[in-house]
């Protein structure tokens, strides 16, 4: 299974063997990614709508991963609890929608954060900066004729880039 170019820089953030939630995963494919690639063990696939989820679903059992993915229906974090994963993927949602997941979810300040908004860029790491989060590792990737950010997010302590 290849990615797109935005797709794998995100990968590129995952440390092997890490707890992972894909927040709005679409299509499964960071997910599948992970575990058919041995990254991660499991991963958790979640998505607001049933659609997208169903076809993240189809593409787990199409590559063989089905059993090492969770799938789970909500918006946001909402049926997450914070002790069972320690990286968030929030990928190719507005930043506006980015900020709403990860306020109504403080415990994500405990969290690794991997971030790729599609909108509302300067807002958002305003929000992070005055939230106490740290961009810690920054990309800009050419992928079908866009230019994406994706960020690598921490709480506060280290040094920020940005």
């Amino acid at each position: 299974m290849l990615l797109s170019k935005r797709l794998q820089k995100i990968t590129d953030y995952i440390q092997p063997n890490s707890r992972v939630a894909d927040i709005g995963t679409d299509h499964g494919y960071i997910p599948v990614w992970l575990v058919k690639n041995g990254i991660c063990s499991s991963v958790i696939a979640s998505d607001i709508r049933p659609e997208p989820l169903k076809r993240a679903l189809v593409n787990a059992e199409r590559n063989g991963v089905s059993d090492k993915i969770s799938f789970r229906l909500c918006p946001g974090l909402e049926k997450f609890a914070s002790d069972e994963l320690d990286t968030i993927i929030i990928a190719g949602m507005g930043g506006e929608a980015i900020i709403e997941i990860l306020s109504a979810a403080p415990w994500t300040r405990e969290k690794n954060l991997i971030l790729q908004p599609q909108s509302k860029i300067p807002e958002l790491r305003l929000w992070l900066n005055d939230n106490g989060y740290n961009v810690n590792e920054a990309s800009l990737v050419a992928d079908m004729g866009r230019i994406y950010v994706v960020w690598s997010c921490a709480a506060g302590g280290g040094r920020d880039l940005l």
